[in-house]
């Protein structure tokens, strides 16, 4: 997140990108190690800086739809909300309603 901050013009400029009036809201997610930036935030920081979602939430599972005029080759970041439903365990049904 430092680069992207210093790629915008610094801790202010970034901020202002985002829509907050003062640097303070985004000092965490640039100085503290605890506070990732919010997801949807990253798009818009990712073509303002040209630092890739996927780094700045590795956490994430991110895919990219094809956009001519997003910076990135691959085009525009898009989170994969389905991909990460599909992984998490489903409560199972009861045995009596399977078996119906």
């Amino acid at each position: 997140m430092r680069r992207a901050a210093d790629a915008v013009g610094g801790q202010a400029a970034m901020a202002e990108l985002l829509g907050y009036r003062d640097r303070r809201n985004v000092w965490p997610w640039i100085n503290a190690d605890d506070r990732p930036v919010p997801a949807e935030h990253c798009p818009t920081i990712e073509r303002a800086s040209g630092v890739p979602v996927d780094e700045l939430r590795r956490d994430l599972n991110w895919l990219r739809v094809p956009d001519a005029s997003w910076p990135h080759p691959e085009g525009r970041p898009v989170l994969d909300f389905v991909g990460a439903v599909a992984r998490v365990d489903a409560p199972r049904a009861p045995e009596a309603a399977r078996a119906a």
